[in-house]
């Protein structure tokens, strides 16, 4: 059981008999708000006194990789794929290391040395957190030795993610790997490489990439009725952007749009401070090219009471208009 909220606790406990499986330890270990409180050989029933907490908000973390129901962005693509597995199951939100029901890529019975899975965000996106969980079923498809990740750049090349620290710095069965960037990538697509040194096949449960959005904020890019941004294919048109907050916090907009597009505040953007209640609206010049349709990501950056950073963004799919 892990991470389970509990009266204003961050709550979990695992039990492994060998400690091989887990990696911390043999027996039952009890981890609260991050920090083990207990640890024991057996399954003995026991009772701990989780102690008072007062209240307090929740991070509101959101997976940007994630596409439950697997339709539009993001999109994943693999070079190969196993029949009965789907590259969309490793970006579907759930991490199952389960034979049924699937929710894995595989590349079982590729022909190649080696294959990649490959996500189109659809729109630029900030990467700073991201965290994969490989799948092994202790047959044919086996944790890998090592794994590439590359960002697409503005030249159509794949480029290696600059900055990597990995925990752990090596694929382990059983754990989930997390690479954190040193400077945030703004990215619209990415790509994964597992190899195994002896061959064979590699897959993927779950590739997430987190960040956390700011609780205060609410985003709005106007649109008409029918929620589409209408863009003038070739031609130059404003979007309207709005930020509003429940508290006083610094602010800095930025609308992101696809490779080949253009997007220019009609005055120059700062960090604003923005009082409780009230709204910054912004104006955009948005050029976009005649290959539609797209989507725009407003991004606004903000600061917490202490050393907090925040990155909060909606996406809105554009329209020839």
């Amino acid at each position: 059981m892990e991470n389970l909220p509990y009266h204003g606790h961050n709550l979990s406990v695992l039990f492994d008999r060998s400690g091989r499986h887990y990696g911390h330890g043999a027996g039952l270990s009890v981890w609260l708000d991050g920090r083990r409180v207990h640890r024991q050989d057996d399954l003995v029933p026991v009772t701990l006194t989780m102690g008072g907490t007062g209240q307090h908000t929740l991070p509101r973390e959101v997976d940007d990789l994630a596409n439950v129901d697997q339709k539009g962005h993001p999109l994943a693509s693999a070079s190969y794929t196993f029949h009965l597995d789907s590259p969309a199951k490793a970006i579907d939100g759930q991490d199952l290391h389960l034979d049924t029901p699937s929710s894995r890529w595989t590349n079982y019975d590729s022909p190649h040395a080696d294959d990649w899975l490959a996500v189109d965000f659809g729109v630029p996106t900030p990467v700073s957190d991201l965290r994969i969980s490989f799948y092994d079923d202790g047959g044919g498809v086996r944790t890998p030795d090592s794994y590439e990740l590359h960002h697409l750049g503005q030249d159509g090349r794949w480029h290696p993610l600059p900055g990597q620290h990995r925990t752990p710095q090596t694929p382990r069965p059983g754990t989930l790997n997390r690479i954190l960037l040193e400077r945030a990538v703004t990215a619209t697509a990415l790509r994964l490489t597992a190899l195994r040194t002896s061959g064979g096949a590699v897959g993927v449960t779950a590739w997430q990439s987190w960040r956390t959005e700011d609780p205060r904020l609410t985003l709005t890019v106007e649109t008409p009725p029918g929620g589409l941004v209408p863009v003038e294919p070739g031609g130059t048109v404003e979007v309207t952007t709005t930020v509003t907050a429940t508290s006083t916090t610094v602010v800095s907009p930025d609308l992101l749009v696809p490779d080949g597009w253009k997007s220019l505040p009609q005055h120059t953007i700062r960090p604003t401070t923005l009082d409780a209640g009230k709204t910054l609206r912004t104006h955009w010049l948005v050029t976009a090219p005649t290959g539609l349709p797209r989507h725009l990501r407003l991004l606004v950056r903000s600061r917490g009471k202490t050393a907090e950073r925040f990155v909060t963004s909606i996406v809105a799919p554009a329209q020839a208009d």
